[in-house]
């Protein structure tokens, strides 16, 4: 039997983007399409064991394999998920 190599990559646009980041988007993204907007407010409670400071993926990988670049901006990806979301809602 042959065997084949595979890799895991990962689809990202290789910024750092806090989770904090991500509520303003997609405050911003409900905003814009929907009417009377309740506001997502984070809740901040204690550091917990296994928590992950910072984390930001890399498209080296994909670059170099498939030559993908990302052509979709962080805001407009949360844009076309949060419509999608509403759709289907």
């Amino acid at each position: 039997m042959e065997s084949i190599k595979v890799s895991c990559v990962q689809r990202c646009n290789g910024t750092k983007i806090s989770l904090l980041d991500l509520v303003d988007s997609l405050n911003d993204a409900l905003k814009r399409l929907t009417k009377n907007h309740a506001r997502l407010i984070p809740t901040h409670g204690p550091e917990r064991e296994g928590d992950i400071r910072h984390s930001m993926a890399s498209i080296k990988r994909i670059s170099s394999t498939l030559g993908w670049k990302p052509v979709v901006s962080f805001q407009d990806g949360i844009d076309e998920i949060v419509r999608e979301r509403l759709m289907m809602a």
